[in-house]
């Protein structure tokens, strides 16, 4: 599988399950109840990759103090994905050590096949510690077949005397494994060369990653109609950063490729993140606005906006039209291809998801009351992404090529909600 793809698909998946799941109903849960909440997403790029992820969360509330939330992944991932090699005028025969060989018609983007799964399982706890002070953690842990996971946060939120005012705290930390079949390859080498720099894919072996999150932030009362949080984050990440499928295509003078090398990145980076969301709720229905700003050490500086609208219809239905943009630019060591009569940098990456680039998403979610204590929800949005398709740095021929071929993404899921 594409270890770093399905991350970054992951979280996507992730971030559409926790807007359904977190917005459904019964925003209030009565004492000694359970609430379940479980989505079926599924996630398909054109020519490209297939996702499908069942999720179910199950919250019971003990008491008025407290709560704990168990919550079930499976996710199971096909198709075909980027190999970093660039686009050629001329066919090019990607052949690897361990025997594997891709062939590549003029002008394709390079692109090699996988399937893969994935099970998580977390529990998170949530209670006060007193009037004003609540203190939630939680506790996750993931497999896949050459990825594992654990990880754990906590955090703590206070009110203001008078209710209007929270501020929050919290620190996150995860521990992974990166296990490739054979071994993580050696970065800026050959990947004609069997090196490796470590045994993976069996019990604790493998490569180091390792996270550190931090969060303060703050959400304020502004009037009875509206809400405003703020929310600061530092991560800082190390270990093993590259992508263990990854090339980078040599090319001459004309820029047809001579040879490939495998991918390295920076063993550390440094993120900081701005986050703000403003809720305005109307007589019926509500507006949610956010934007995130992030910036690391690798050089990527990124915006996103997000404006949902939840339209209250008749019968307690409603509409949620939905909007995102997301636009960022290129990693210092970000290059399409590298000119083979140079020595070689000591990073590079031709990773798509670190060029300059944007996207929008689009779409919009039904939901539709079952009794008295059950919803469905309905949801379909279209993503669109596009990059630089001719970077001035492209080399000889390359000009004349698209050198990042558009993507197009369609993301649907079913949301059940119920209250026993």
């Amino acid at each position: 599988m594409q270890l770093n793809r399905h991350v970054f698909i992951r979280g996507a998946l992730a971030a559409a399950a926790g807007t359904a799941l977190n917005g459904a109903a019964h925003a209030t849960q009565p004492v000694d109840s359970w609430k379940v909440d479980s989505a079926l997403l599924y996630y398909s790029e054109q020519d490209r990759v297939s996702v499908t992820e069942p999720v179910i969360y199950a919250t019971r509330q003990v008491n008025e103090d407290k709560s704990y939330t168990l919550h079930l992944i499976y996710d199971s991932m096909t198709g075909a994905t980027p190999n970093g090699a660039a686009p050629s005028a001329q066919t090019q025969t990607i052949t690897s050590a361990s025997g594997g060989s891709l062939t590549v018609a003029p002008g394709k983007l390079p692109v090699k096949s996988f399937s893969d799964h994935r099970e998580a399982f977390g529990i998170d706890w949530t209670n006060n510690t007193s009037r004003l002070v609540k203190r939630s953690s939680s506790l996750n842990v993931s497999k896949e077949t050459d990825y594992a996971s654990l990880g754990g946060n906590l955090s703590y939120s206070i009110d203001s005397a008078n209710r209007m005012s929270t501020y929050t705290g919290g620190v996150g930390v995860s521990l992974d494994l990166v296990q490739p079949k054979g071994g993580a390859p050696v970065g800026m080498q050959s990947i004609a060369v069997t090196n490796t720099s470590a045994s993976g894919g069996e019990g604790f072996s493998g490569e180091r990653k390792n996270t550190v999150d931090l969060m303060i932030g703050t959400t304020q009362v502004l009037s009875r109609r509206s809400l405003l949080q703020i929310n600061l984050a530092h991560s800082l990440i190390s270990g093993y950063l590259s992508d263990p499928y990854k090339v980078e295509s040599l090319v001459d003078t004309t820029g047809l490729p001579t040879g490939y090398v495998w991918e390295k990145r920076p063993d550390r980076r440094n993120a900081n993140i701005f986050y703000t969301k403003w809720v305005y709720h109307l007589p019926e229905d509500v507006i949610h606005l956010s934007y995130r700003y992030f910036q690391d050490d690798w050089g990527i500086r990124s915006h996103t906006a997000d404006l949902t609208y939840h339209l209250m219809l008749p019968r307690q239905l409603y509409l949620e039209p939905h909007f995102r943009y997301y636009t960022q630019t290129q990693a210092n060591f970000y290059h399409t291809s590298l000119p083979d009569w140079q020595a070689l940098p000591s990073y590079a990456s031709a990773d798509y998801r670190l060029a300059e680039m944007n996207s929008r998403t689009a779409g919009i979610k039904l939901g539709i009351p079952v009794g008295s204590d059950s919803e469905v929800s309905l949801r379909y949005e279209k993503m669109v992404q596009r990059g630089n398709e001719h970077p001035a740095d492209a080399i000889g021929t390359q000009q004349s090529l698209n050198l990042y071929p558009g993507l197009n993404a369609t993301i649907m899921q079913i949301t059940f909600t119920t209250l026993f």
